[in-house]
């Protein structure tokens, strides 16, 4: 919602500065829009190059949002020193003109960077809006933005690009909805470092188009008689050293919105499945996390998967991607009727689907039903240091109002642990300060910050304690945990002591359970890690608390 005031304020101020500019002015800075959108729209990629070796992950959007500003900037420039008359019209007719041709401007200004801002590495909620906010995700229904301007300026360059303004291969043809494209690489479920994927570490080894007597073999489902079944069999290599790795964490991690297959009449398609170990066909959803580890496979550490399409039987494959750096050009594939058989071991040994934490919690009366965060275990420090900063600045008020004796302070507070003592806060400030001291790029453990952000909204008796941390954790914690979040149970439990059973990937995890109600509060900070092939305990019980408030006692 606020992502959608500010677009709407933006292109109504736009539109009123015009209108009040006059009509040549408008026009002017129309041209100057559609001009700049439309180069940046046919150079981007071409200027993103060089940067792809230095963030990968922010290439894209960065020298989009730069060709786009500074070309603007500049016609603008011209056209201000060149042309200094203005068209002679009336006072109202010029200013109406001014301000419909200037709608129309704003459209392409704001549209233009909105596109930018959705090449980032976002989260796909940004202030408040979302493109496909139902539970079904990109399988829903799009949300589309006030007014439309990003997709009237893709439509513009749909209308342009191999048009009125030429160019060898039309942006539709590559980039059919650019929209829902940019947000599929944005729609990584299951945490991912890695947004980009060096060009150089993605090969397509082979292609088929599945007879219909092979795919009921196979397991994949009947296409129907209008589509057939396509299969793509790519290799992403593991790299030696960034930028140009695919490596994250051990693991190589995707959602299959992060792969995109463009064929000839416009269209890009999703995966519908991949074949496990080449022999049998699995379904996934548009929102199934992936995690795959790396096989020794000619001297490489690779990943071998063979991605199953369902295609329209007028249209051939043209371009093939991961992670939106990545392309393949199919003219360079040959397209056979059966994919050649690899050894079983060549292919992930898929250790998600084996690997699992069973999780018991044995709490003591907890206030209410207890709910359960399973989270990577460290997080980018640049992401939380801001909370980390205010928390640093509040634990230094509470450390003075305790050592001043404020009885607010000291007696009201009648149970939790880390009571508001000077000693704590003092010890919790220095944590902070160590987080906050800290420059470049470093990795902080949520073990360690969760007690620090909690700490610093001790308030001045137990219900405004309360008050302010339930505040807390929904406003500001559950948000900045969601970018590490592996699984949530809302609840998890709702009597303490029966097992629970989650399928994650192998690795490192920081568990955080909270409890509240009228009556109390609780929080809880552990850590598990996760070994491949087989179950994995992990005991949640009250050593592990770091908040506990209970009202009346």
């Amino acid at each position: 919602m606020i992502l959608q005031l500010i677009v709407l304020t933006l292109i109504i101020l736009i539109a009123l500065f015009l209108a009040n500019e006059g009509a040549l002015s408008a026009i002017l800075l129309l041209f100057a829009a559609v001009f700049a959108s439309t180069l940046t729209m046919g150079i981007y990629e071409i200027a993103a190059q060089p940067l792809l070796g230095w963030q990968p992950d922010y290439a894209r959007g960065l020298a989009f949002l730069l060709i786009f500003f500074l070309s603007f900037s500049a016609i603008r420039f011209l056209f201000d020193y060149l042309i200094r008359g203005d068209i002679n019209l009336p006072l109202l007719p010029g200013r109406i003109i001014g301000g419909a041709v200037g709608f129309f401007a704003a459209l392409v200004i704001v549209g233009t960077t909105l596109i930018g801002i959705d090449m980032l590495p976002l989260p796909t909620t940004i202030l408040g809006y979302n493109r496909y906010p139902t539970s079904s995700g990109m399988a829903g229904k799009p949300a589309g933005m006030w007014l439309a301007p990003d997709s009237f300026t893709s439509w513009i360059w749909s209308h342009l690009s191999g048009g009125a303004w030429g160019g060898s291969v039309p942006f539709a043809q590559i980039h059919p909805n650019i929209l829902r494209e940019l947000y599929g690489y944005r729609h990584t479920v299951q945490y991912a470092g890695r947004k980009a994927l060096s060009p150089n570490l993605l090969t397509v080894l082979a292609a088929s188009r599945v007879p219909l007597k092979t795919i009921s073999a196979l397991g994949i489902p009947n296409p129907g008689a209008y589509h057939y079944i396509l299969v793509v069999r790519s290799k992403v290599r593991r790299g030696s050293k960034p930028p140009d790795i695919s490596d994250d964490e051990g693991y190589f991690r995707l959602t299959p919105t992060e792969v995109r297959l463009v064929t000839t009449h416009q269209r890009q398609y999703y995966p519908i499945g991949y074949l496990k170990f080449g022999k049998r066909f699995r379904a996934l959803q548009l929102h199934s996390p992936i995690v795959d580890d790396y096989r020794s496979v000619g001297g490489h550490h690779v990943v071998i998967q063979n991605w199953v399409f369902r295609i329209k039987d007028n249209e051939s494959p043209l371009v093939f991607e991961i992670k939106s750096t990545a392309r393949v050009d199919f003219q360079q594939v040959a397209i056979s009727k059966k994919l050649a058989p690899l050894l079983a071991a060549d292919y992930p040994q898929l250790p998600y689907n084996r690997a699992a934490l069973k999780l018991t919690l044995s709490l003591h009366a907890p206030p209410g039903p207890v709910h359960l965060w399973i989270l990577r275990a460290t997080t980018d420090l640049s992401h939380v240091r801001n909370a980390v900063q205010q928390a640093y600045r509040r634990l230094g008020r509470i450390a003075q109002a305790v050592q001043g004796h404020q009885p607010v302070w000291s007696t009201a507070v009648r149970r939790t642990i880390g009571n508001p003592s000077a000693a704590n806060a003092l010890q919790y400030r220095s944590i902070a300060n160590a987080m906050v001291g800290q420059t470049g790029h470093f990795t902080e453990s949520w073990t360690e910050l969760v007690p620090v952000l909690l700490a610093s909204q001790v308030g001045h008796n137990t219900t405004e304690c309360m008050s302010r941390l339930h505040h807390y954790l929904q406003i500001t914690l559950k948000p900045l945990m969601k970018r590490d979040q592996i699984a949530a149970l809302t609840p998890a439990v709702s009597s303490p002591g029966q097992p629970l059973t989650i399928r994650v990937a192998p690795g490192n995890y920081a568990l955080v359970a909270w409890s509240s109600s009228t009556a109390g509060m609780r929080v809880w900070v552990s850590q598990a890690q996760v070994e491949p092939n087989g179950s994995t305990s992990a005991l949640l019980n009250d050593s592990q608390l770091v908040v506990s408030y209970q009202l009346g006692k």
